[in-house]
């Protein structure tokens, strides 16, 4: 089963365990920073002292750029201004996929569901989080991206609008990530992924909207502090090749390849993407 040709209701999770299997798509996220970790599809809940619905699709720990090569424009950048230039900050994405066909039509990227995504944004920012971007994920049907047209109909390009005025009235982060794959008698192949500006800085995501940055406050202070301490005592490797995890069956956090072709909890087997 092809990632394009997936189940809706577990597209969302596959397409952020895809995207962190592959650098050029999950290195393009990073803004030019280095991650120091990174977890997906976290429950609120296990945030201490607050009572939140809903999921951090994607919550990383990284440390800022220590000189004045940063892509970011001055004054935009995603840490604090006094965090120092070897120091550590947190942010969280929230992921909103989309296919893009090759006759043109679109799923999921339509106009008039803006605020219903901007409440969930702000869940975020209740819940702590300094520095939040919502990440629309484009996938292209196999073949689209080898047509080389632009992949963006009309449809899209209004939401798109739509989106990007509304998270800069209220303060987010927007980033655009388009690619696909060929399909091979079901399989995904290859990558394909449009390449957003020119030389060192050319990336797989857009940075349509930066966020305002503020310091992180609590439940997610309490949350990002105690992913660290089991990311500090359990990883074996760099973020590039494993991530945090939480299983619902063990509840509890887990640490898993990015690279296995299986979405199974390394303790008790359950279906990692199929929990709820």
């Amino acid at each position: 089963m092809t990632l394009f040709g997936s189940d809706s209701q577990y597209r969302e999770k596959l397409s952020i365990i895809r995207i962190f299997s592959l650098m050029p798509l999950f290195s393009g996220l990073l803004s030019g920073c280095v991650c120091r970790w990174f977890a997906v599809n976290l429950p609120m809940t296990l945030g201490k002292g607050g009572d939140f619905a809903g999921d951090i699709d994607v919550f990383a720990c990284l440390k800022r750029w220590p000189n004045d090569l940063s892509p970011w424009p001055r004054g935009l950048a995603p840490w604090p201004s006094d965090t120092p230039k070897k120091g550590l900050f947190y942010r969280t994405w929230e992921v909103k996929v989309a296919k893009f066909y090759k006759d043109g039509q679109t799923k999921s990227l339509k106009r008039g569901k803006v605020r219903n995504i901007m409440s969930q944004l702000d869940v975020h920012r209740k819940f702590g989080s300094p520095n939040v971007t919502l990440l629309d994920v484009c996938l292209c049907e196999p073949g689209l991206l080898g047509q080389g047209a632009s992949p963006f109909p009309q449809s899209a390009q209004a939401a798109i609008v739509e989106r990007l005025t509304e998270v800069r009235r209220d303060g987010f982060g927007y980033q655009l990530l388009v690619f696909g794959h060929e399909d091979v008698q079901g399989d995904d192949v290859g990558l394909q992924a449009v390449s957003f500006g020119k030389g060192p800085f050319a990336r797989s995501t857009v940075e349509l909207a930066y966020p305002d940055v503020t310091a992180p406050r609590e439940p997610l202070a309490s949350l990002a502090s105690e992913i660290d301490r089991f990311w500090e005592a359990n990883h074996t490797a760099g973020p590039f090749q494993q991530m945090v995890v939480f299983c619902s069956s063990c509840k509890s956090l887990k640490i898993v390849s990015t690279k296995t072709d299986t979405d199974l909890c390394p303790d008790c087997g359950d279906d990692l993407v199929a929990q709820s």
